[in-house]
């Protein structure tokens, strides 16, 4: 069962206005710019985390999902971001 996401908390956005612009892919960094260091970006209300590893680009949550903290104050590791 595939869940709707929904807004941030704190959202600026109208929700109906938050939910078509969320179906949409948009740009929030361009790929030169992020290295292995986490990179701080904000996407619809959303604070958000972007990192590379092994090449690959990830974006996630600015959250740590144990301690609650933004990952961006975190560091690289092998393996993903160490908050």
């Amino acid at each position: 069962m595939k869940r709707e996401p929904t807004p941030p908390a704190h959202c600026t956005f109208e929700p109906e206005d938050w939910l078509r612009l969320a179906k949409c892919w948009h740009p929030v960094a361009r790929a030169c710019d992020v290295g292995p260091a986490p990179v701080k970006a904000t996407l619809l209300d959303e604070q958000l985390v972007i990192y590379r590893i092994h090449d690959q680009v990830v974006v996630a949550r600015d959250v740590c999902p144990h301690r609650g903290v933004p990952l961006t104050l975190g560091y690289h590791d092998e393996h993903g971001i160490v908050c």
